[in-house]
């Protein structure tokens, strides 16, 4: 590093020196391969885990915007969905203020089939750190990063507590697809 000046620099003068040890060749191609086939996997992890994404909006949208297994009855052909699936739908549809939906359904609001949790951190909670996901790190179901502060340092939207089974959805970027559950 030189010396006496505000910002300590590193040059080539300082570096080119230094030896640097590097394995054997057929080690290094043995490491490639290795790295190699990591990459490959995970790019395919990554391929398949879109087909199911699609999979999974495709079937979203079939049973409850399209509600086909629905309009399969009414038209008296075979659902294309296993019979224990094609079940669980009625088999005819009614009027709502959002259009038709199967029969026996009701348009409501989330706090009218479930229950908001509005549970926060108290000061005499014995924790000593608090590990908090930003809504901004899950998508799909998976969580990124967690943020780990010292009690007392958090955020008040860390002071949010989950129990276990709680489903957590975001309507910040509904787009991203922001919901997980508690485990």
């Amino acid at each position: 590093m030189d010396v006496g000046s505000a910002n300590p620099t590193l040059n080539r003068n300082h570096v080119h020196p230094i030896e640097i040890r590097w394995p054997p060749l057929p080690q290094q191609i043995a490491i490639v391969r290795i790295l190699g086939t990591l990459d490959d996997k995970i790019e395919l992890n990554q391929q398949m885990n879109e087909t199911l994404e699609g999979i999974a909006r495709a079937l979203f949208k079939a049973w409850f915007v399209d509600f086909d297994p629905v309009r399969a009855k009414i038209e008296g052909h075979e659902s294309v969905f296993p019979k224990s699936i094609a079940d669980l739908f009625p088999d005819s549809l009614q009027d709502s203020e959002i259009g038709e939906i199967p029969a026996r359904w009701r348009v409501g609001s989330i706090e009218s089939i479930a229950e908001i949790n509005a549970l926060t951190l108290s000061r005499t909670d014995p924790l000593d750190v608090i590990h908090y996901v930003e809504i901004s790190e899950v998508m799909h179901g998976d969580i990124g990063h967690i943020v780990r502060y010292e009690r007392g340092s958090e955020p008040s939207r860390a002071r949010r507590r989950l129990r276990h089974g709680d489903t957590v959805l975001s309507t910040v970027r509904p787009d991203r697809g922001a919901h997980t559950f508690s485990r």
